[in-house]
């Protein structure tokens, strides 16, 4: 029997301490965060990932391969050093399953980044008139358009309400440029020092820089939360022309190292107990939370985080 799901709202969570600002977990509720587990036996610590075919989408109006650049955001986190360290302080490590035609998302046991074309409604929607995804609200996965709100990309994760931990996470980046009167964003993958793109320039310029979306987005499939400090990676805004998520800030270093410790249990928040007494959730039960980048086209557009 299918059980019922949780709809679970982002929610901050101090975690950190010490010379660096404070990180931030994502909530499971009840005094619980979401992270993903360790194996079962002794091997290495790592969650696999897969890519979109980029080929079928525009995923970066201009510059180099979106696919490297979504790599490069991964690898990131899993290269992760406290400042002054020559090597990794995290084991964790992100492998890159390939290059995938499917679009969908969801919890199917497959963690995948899905690039949208363009808006599944609307005056600029991609979807046809009478199209069967309509009625079954199925258009996005179907036709991999985007069904969300105003937002450049959106990580969905899927996790056990008993003690957080992550099953099945993926990403859906909004790369459906229609112009400041249209939907969707222009993502681009070129590298600095180019100059931000405007109206009249859209190629060889950084509009929303894929790189810089992913980095910040693979801190939400790792269990991070947003940031209120605006020099962090997880700060929930941005514009045109920003590359600087590119480069893990102190605290979402802080955050990996402190998370997935090289050889040691990763860290989790509460307990089992503490998660399940006031809800009276089954171990089998799982919940959604969806963890939004709010970015804007305009320097003075930036959000907070969403309560």
């Amino acid at each position: 029997m299918t059980q019922p799901l949780a709809l679970a709202v982002t929610a901050l969570l101090a975690a950190g301490a010490g010379q660096v600002p404070a990180y931030e977990r994502s909530s499971a509720g009840e005094g619980l965060c979401q992270y993903w587990p360790d194996p079962a036996s002794p091997s290495v610590r790592g969650v696999s990932y897969e890519v979109g075919d980029p080929r079928a989408t525009p995923a970066c109006r201009s510059g180099g391969d979106p696919v490297d650049a979504i790599r490069s955001a991964f690898d990131a986190w899993s290269a992760a050093s406290r400042a002054g360290a020559s090597v990794p302080c995290t084991d964790m490590q992100l492998s890159f399953q390939g290059v995938t035609t499917g679009t969908a998302t969801g919890a199917d046991g497959k963690n995948r980044i899905a690039i949208r074309r363009g808006p599944c409604s609307g005056s600029h929607s991609i979807v046809p008139p009478g199209a069967p995804c309509i009625a079954a609200g199925t258009c996005a996965d179907d036709l991999g358009c985007w069904d969300h709100d105003r937002l450049v990309a959106l990580t969905t994760i899927t996790y056990r309400v008993s003690t957080g931990a992550i099953l099945d996470a993926d990403v859906e980046v909004n790369a459906g440029d229609g112009g400041d009167d249209g939907e969707g964003f222009l993502v681009t993958c070129v590298d600095p020092p180019a100059p931000a793109c405007s109206e009249e320039r859209r190629t060889g310029c950084i509009g929303m820089d894929l790189r810089n979306v992913m980095t910040h987005e693979v801190g939400h499939f790792l269990g991070l939360a947003h940031s209120d400090l605006r020099a962090s990676t997880m700060f929930a805004a941005a514009t045109r022309g920003e590359t600087g998520k590119r480069v893990l800030s102190a605290d979402a270093v802080e955050g990996m190292c402190d998370i997935y410790p090289p050889g040691g249990a990763v860290k989790t928040c509460g307990s089992r107990a503490e998660g399940c007494s006031t809800v009276g959730a089954k171990d089998t039960w799982l919940g959604l939370a969806a963890l939004a980048l709010l970015l804007r086209r305009r320097p003075r557009q930036h959000t907070t985080t969403p309560a």
